[in-house]
């Protein structure tokens, strides 16, 4: 019998349309391996004034807003048989990556890069960067398809 490698896959997702791109790979990874995901949000609390702004800009999605399209994401994308848990955290999103997955013992992470001119591709990228950087373990990056 072969050994279980994965127990336990950290996903984050900011809902974009790659997030759909992750949960499916983690699906399949935890089902061949028979592990758990931890499916994870990360409220930004203000997002970086856009150029010419003086402000901040609230972001319009709260916990339990956050928490139930998790759900449905998982419901969509996650087979019956695969169990998960959902996590909502405010904060950095780099920082709160890694917390969750030291305090969650994640195998591994899975999380989607971005890629474009705008500006929330510098402030993701630069998540996924800080993420691979500082994760306690190891990461997978996919790239969204055209």
């Amino acid at each position: 019998m072969a050994s279980q490698l994965l127990k336990k896959i950290l996903c984050p997702v900011d809902f974009n349309t790659a997030s759909a791109a992750v949960l499916k790979t983690a699906n399949t990874m935890a089902k061949e391996q028979g592990a758990s995901i931890c499916l994870l949000h990360v409220i930004v609390p203000f997002l970086v004034p856009p150029l010419g702004l003086q402000r901040p800009t609230p972001l319009a999605l709260t916990e339990p807003e956050a928490r139930l399209r998790l759900e449905e994401l998982a419901a969509r994308h996650l087979d019956a048989t695969v169990p998960y848990t959902i996590e909502v955290h405010m904060g950095d999103p780099a920082t709160r990556i890694t917390t969750v997955a030291e305090e969650c013992q994640a195998d591994l992470i899975i999380m989607a890069t971005h890629q474009g001119p705008d500006l929330g591709h510098f402030v993701i990228g630069s998540v996924t960067k800080r993420v691979l950087r500082h994760a306690p373990c190891p990461v997978l990056t996919l790239r969204p398809t055209a």
